[in-house]
């Protein structure tokens, strides 16, 4: 129940998830909290900023794309939720784009931090926000989404500041997309030891920006960023935790007040802003004087419009702009997430159990070779991280043209299912967009979800599995590291069935999430869109759901797990 008082302790405050009640049945625990329309990021910005739909407020400028003041309010709101969470010795340990979400579909909605199932609680009677980073509070356990964890989690030894990586990446992600087309590459480089990135100083509404480091080489970033913003990451994503800036710092940085200085000066303006203030404006945070406004060539054209006209001539300060190719990198790689989806359900369906497990060993054993490689030949990894990280906890992602090179292999195809393999490999090859996708990181994390191999990597075989029967050899791959949820079945007597129906499993069990709506009732599922309960079953359940025969009860302090909600 540690998610549960971890929403209770951060009570709705600050960006965080709202809590609204929490309800038992002899085998489930419905956890009720507020509904959040927009969905998760990726898509929120797809909708919100495309010209196809988007919010019931959109305006015409909403079709432009993601605007310096969005991601600054974005930006802001997600260090308020971690600063919160600080401030009650909350760690979240699993940030990433699918664990924010949005109220609404507009462009200008509030954002939630969801899904605290990863999070810790730390009980000591001295923990402070300032302790819990110190070595006596470090924790140990590990969590997290692969690309998104800090290297310090990698070697499990961790504070708060494990948030303050993961929330940076997020960020990254938010104006550069996911960089599923060179996934790898982007993750060795967020987790490479950079010395220029360990003393950064992130500037507030003026100075100069702090020393370009390997940030600034990520890719598909908009080539019109602000310095703001570089600055922002560079603080968020320092290598050293210790020197890493913590949620309180990154909200007085410029990027994150600039969309608050922006609203006061359009409203102040009658909600437009002047050329002339925006050239001003832009001449004073490059650190020119005014005079160059006036200032004209020998051939009567404007100095300062001239260096306007060429980005490499003047630094870029904040400056309200529509960050090329957001939006559109965002809609890419939904699309890639379907297709991904695609192949791992051909595999998983359409190849006998013994065969998927060969293809999986062979990831892995792909995987392993591909990163030592890497390691020994880069002198700006950080190679003391990576003897702490086993390999079932590295980023492990593949091509998807490798993938089908290694299900091709004579080490697979044999003469009793080379037809087999064969016929799927031409299945993926016809799925839609697939020359676009080919070059593709796929997750090895997926098909594992449906096949499971001995504890020394021996393939389990079958010699009578049939065709479609990798999902029954399911295993949990939850990041908390074991399956409490398994356990508690076998004690209870559960069927395997109603393990299925329950949602997700972790390490508290399966909490599927009840959401309530202030407007359209109430949604099962805090964010994967599950079915729509009505208000009469809501208010059914609350009276302890007599007619659907749940059984439910409210937990309230008389069960020992929590004191009364209201």
């Amino acid at each position: 129940m540690a998610e549960v008082e971890i929403l209770r302790r951060l009570a709705g405050q600050c960006y965080n998830l709202r809590l609204v009640d929490v309800y038992e049945s002899n085998s489930l625990i419905y956890i009720i909290t507020e509904y959040c329309e927009g969905g998760m990021m990726m898509s929120w910005v797809t909708k919100a900023f495309s010209g196809a739909g988007g919010g019931k407020n959109n305006n015409t400028n909403s079709a432009d794309g993601l605007r310096t003041e969005d991601v600054s309010r974005i930006s802001y709101q997600l260090w308020s939720a971690l600063a919160h969470c600080a401030k009650h010795n909350v760690i979240h340990r699993d940030i990433k784009p699918d664990n924010i979400m949005f109220c609404t579909s507009d462009k200008d909605s509030q954002l939630r931090l969801i899904d605290f199932g990863s999070g810790s609680l730390d009980q000591s009677s001295d923990a402070t926000p300032e302790t819990t980073n110190s070595i006596d509070h470090r924790h140990h356990t590990f969590a997290g989404s692969g690309f998104y964890i800090s290297p310090e989690m990698y070697q499990r030894e961790y504070t708060s500041k494990t948030d303050i990586w993961s929330a940076g990446t997020t960020l990254y992600v938010l104006v550069a997309g996911y960089p599923a087309d060179q996934l790898q590459e982007t993750f060795d480089l967020l987790q490479s030891f950079d010395s220029t990135n360990n003393n950064i100083k992130v500037s507030g509404g003026s100075g100069s920006s702090s020393t370009a480091g390997r940030i600034r080489k990520l890719p598909n970033l908009p080539s019109n960023l602000p310095h703001s913003f570089y600055d922002m990451l560079e603080g968020a994503l320092c290598y050293a935790p210790n020197k890493r800036m913590d949620a309180q710092q990154l909200l007085q940085c410029e990027m994150a007040q600039f969309h608050i200085q922006h609203a006061t000066q359009k409203k102040s303006n009658g909600g437009r802003i002047s050329i002339t203030e925006i050239v001003s404006d832009a001449a004073a945070a490059a650190g020119y004087d005014d005079n160059i406004i006036d200032r004209r060539d020998d051939d009567g054209e404007s100095e300062f419009m001239a260096l306007l006209s060429s980005p490499s001539s003047m630094p870029k300060r904040t400056m309200s702009v529509i960050f090329e190719g957001s939006v559109n990198r965002h809609n890419v790689y939904l699309g890639y997430q379907k297709f991904e989806r695609s192949v791992t359900t051909v595999l998983a369906t359409m190849l006998a159990r013994d065969t998927c497990q060969q293809l999986l060993l062979l990831l892995q054993e792909r995987h392993v070779a591909t990163t030592n490689g890497r390691h020994n030949s880069s002198t700006e990894l950080d190679t003391t991280t990576s003897s702490h990280v086993t390999t079932n906890e590295k980023l492990q992602v593949v091509p998807i043209k490798t993938l089908l090179e290694l299900l091709g292999t004579t080490s697979i195809v044999s003469s009793s299912n080379d037809k087999e393999v064969q016929e799927v490999i031409s299945m993926i090859q016809s799925l839609n967009n697939f020359d676009l996708y080919e070059n593709y990181a796929y997750h090895i994390s997926l098909l594992r979800q449906f096949v499971s191999l001995h504890s020394k990597g021996i393939p389990i075989t079958n010699k009578n599995n049939k065709r479609g029967q990798g999902r029954s050899s399911f295993v949990s791959t939850s990041v908390h590291g074991n399956n409490v949820w398994k356990s508690m079945k076998n004690i209870r007597g559960l069927d395997a069935s109603e393990s299925i129906r329950s949602g997700r499993s972790s390490r508290r069990g399966s909490l599927p999430t009840i959401t309530e709506s202030t407007n359209t009732g109430v949604g099962v599922g805090e964010k994967r869109g599950k079915v729509v309960a009505t208000e009469d079953e809501y208010a059914d359940l609350s009276n302890g759901g007599s007619k659907s025969g749940r059984g439910m009860r409210r937990i309230v302090s008389a069960t020992g797990m929590l004191s009364s909600m209201k």
